[in-house]
């Protein structure tokens, strides 16, 4: 069995595809999303920085009345995913898909965009390196807080048992946040001896040093942070642990 750690909705997708490859998965998101009841208006910015579907989705339910201006503006984004919900609200002046934040910050770091006023869509839990490197690069920006994240404060029932009864074999991790999310339950429920022999496949090298560093050894990631790589690396592991 496959512990799924996503948002809901995601998570209920990424449910479907398993499925489809005969594949048993468990549901128990560990984060929440909440939208900002603050408004912001986006008149002033020339370009966008997106590198989470959230915050497209963020724009498209609280921000109806701005989607027309802003489909006139710049926007440089992280991942083909949020290319595409961005695609979907009408937005298609992308100057650049990035398969990470550290390409954006060579890509932009190698531009002259002092004439230009930058705006750094996210939630609450936003990628600190890349705001630190935004300001190294001494850029014109400002970070628009468009939803909050609400971390789970316990696993569900069905979670723990399965736990216990050593039915979960992988654990699907997708962010650091979900991570430092994950390991606070783990040794809030004493699970850390459970989920030794737990195979953690995760979205980035990053957040599989992390997990590393907390002890556990079967730890491994996909070779880009895409899901269909994760995916990728899930049948594999799958089919070497048969």
């Amino acid at each position: 069995m496959i512990l799924i750690t996503r948002p809901f909705k995601k998570a209920k997708f990424l449910e479907q595809k398993l499925k489809k490859n005969k594949i048993v998965s468990h549901i128990d998101s560990l984060l929440s999303f909440h939208l900002r009841t603050r408004k912001y208006k986006f008149e002033y910015y020339t370009d966008y920085i997106v590198t989470s579907t959230q915050s497209v989705l963020s724009l498209k339910n609280n921000y109806r009345e701005s989607l027309r201006l802003l489909r006139n503006k710049s926007f440089y984004v992280v991942g083909n995913e949020v290319s595409n919900e961005l695609k979907k609200i009408k937005i298609t002046k992308i100057k650049k898909i990035f398969k990470n934040s550290a390409d954006l910050y060579n890509y932009l770091k190698t531009k002259n965009l002092c004439k230009r006023k930058f705006c750094y869509l996210s939630g609450s839990v936003s990628n600190t390196l890349l705001l630190k490197k935004l300001k190294l690069l001494k850029l014109s920006f400002d970070r628009v807080i468009l939803y909050t994240s609400k971390p789970k404060k316990n696993f569900s029932k069905s979670t723990i048992n399965y736990f216990n009864q050593n039915k979960i074999k992988y654990v699907l991790l997708y962010s650091t946040y979900t991570l430092h999310v994950y390991l606070s339950l783990i040794n809030k429920m004493k699970l850390k001896r459970k989920v030794q022999n737990v195979t953690h496949l995760c979205l980035s090298r990053e957040i599989a040093s992390i997990i590393k560093k907390e002890g556990f050894k079967k730890v491994s990631h996909s070779e880009v942070p895409t899901e269909t790589s994760m995916l990728k690396s899930l049948y594999h592991v799958i089919i070497k642990g048969n």
